[in-house]
């Protein structure tokens, strides 16, 4: 099978634009992992309980892991999973976060509550400078547009590997830019690993 091209999408929490889809309606919050809380509520133990333990076992170079979940009236339609760095993003710092597995639920989609959530998670975000990623196919034009709604800048372009045949073993790895900042000051030359 072909490698198709991965866009790499970056933006800091300050660069959050104000997304509010019906926003009285909606209801979002961050769940993060504690010894009691495996799984967040409304999810299936595959894969967050696979997640939880990477993050007690200090796979992910940084704190950081957490699932936004957005709500209408008590009824999950909407999450993130977000991530820190590690072996699959090597591209990314030591406190870099990546929003990816972002769902919608089937009747609640092309109303903008992926955007709504991705900017919900860097309004949310305590830490200004923390640099967060959200890489999608080239070819996924709806994708593509949200990351842009959301407030963040192509920060380049790279592929996904796998690893012994295997996908989930693979790594996405971002073309260098040729060792000069990108527009926007998003990517420099310090965190342009591949």
């Amino acid at each position: 099978m072909a490698a198709s091209e991965v866009l790499f999408f970056a933006a800091r929490a300050g660069d959050a634009m104000a997304i509010a889809p019906d926003a009285g309606r909606y209801h979002a919050r961050l769940w993060r992992p504690s010894i009691r809380e495996v799984v967040p509520p409304g999810l299936p133990r595959l894969p967050y309980a696979v997640w939880w333990i990477m993050h007690f076992l200090r796979v992910f170079r940084s704190s950081g892991y957490c699932v936004l979940l957005v709500d209408d009236t008590g009824e999950l339609v909407h999450r993130c999973l977000v991530t820190p760095a590690w072996f699959r993003f090597p591209f990314m710092a030591r406190e870099d976060l990546q929003i990816g597995d972002v769902w919608t639920r089937q009747d609640r989609r092309r109303q903008g509550l992926a955007a709504f959530g991705i900017s919900q998670i860097l309004r949310l975000e305590p830490s200004k400078e923390r640099r967060y990623w959200y890489l999608t196919a080239a070819e996924n034009t709806a994708s593509v547009r949200t990351a842009q709604r959301s407030g963040f800048l192509l920060a380049g372009r790279g592929r996904r590997t796998s690893t012994w045949g295997i996908r989930a073993l693979g790594r996405y790895l971002l073309d260098p830019p040729g060792n000069t900042s990108l527009r926007g000051g998003i990517l420099d030359a310090k965190h342009s690993r591949s």
